[in-house]
């Protein structure tokens, strides 16, 4: 018989992962707490350290202008050559997107990122303009502004174009097909109004 694992209590007094808090938002309470307990923890460790504190950010950043320079994944330790456009790889990309609209960056959650994009053939949900890893975006058809509780749903993601996603804003999926019909019929009347002009002035 498997034995049940204890949540370890920490050593600052602070609840351990609860049952259905994802990894993102225990890590967010932890940080967020652990500072309500301590707030000169870091700005101490700082002023003890100064020398070491500035050189370690030094070297980093110089390390991450190095690897962008020469076309690599800004991720540590990965060596992969990053998408047109982003400072990360194909993978990193999809962790990334996984750990922000999923709340972590399980393999599992990555997967169904990747067979999501897949399964939608490569196009975007709103356009079918055709998308890939890096001008892609995670789509939430419910917006998550209006529906936190459906922000990580997975019935509620789809893939879109990051320039689609960004004109959508917090309107529903309803809402935001209405406004295109909208442009699409103002734009005709105006062809409309201005072919009619044009024909008359033939006369």
């Amino acid at each position: 018989m498997a034995k049940t694992r204890k949540p370890k209590a920490s050593k600052y007094g602070i609840a351990p992962k609860q049952p259905g808090e994802t990894l993102a938002e225990y890590y967010a309470r932890y940080a967020r707490e652990l500072h309500q307990l301590d707030p000169d923890r870091m700005v101490h460790w700082r002023n003890k350290y100064p020398e070491k504190g500035a050189e370690y950010h030094k070297n980093m950043r110089e390390q991450r202008q190095a690897r962008v320079a020469a076309g690599l994944c800004t991720t540590a330790g990965c060596n992969v050559n990053s998408l047109p456009g982003q400072q990360r790889c194909e993978h990193c990309w999809y962790i990334t997107m996984a750990r922000t609209h999923l709340g972590s960056s399980s393999a599992n959650n990555v997967q169904f990122l990747k067979d999501l994009m897949e399964s939608q053939g490569y196009k975007c949900y709103y356009t079918n303009i055709t998308i890939k890893p890096g001008i892609a975006s995670v789509e939430h058809k419910m917006p998550k502004a209006r529906y936190p509780e459906l922000k990580y749903e997975r019935s509620n993601l789809v893939w879109a174009h990051r320039a689609i996603n960004f004109d959508k804003l917090d309107r529903t999926e309803d809402e935001f097909i209405a406004v295109c019909k909208l442009v699409v019929a103002c734009a005709d009347s105006k062809a409309v109004a201005v072919a009619k002009l044009m024909t008359e002035e033939r006369v």
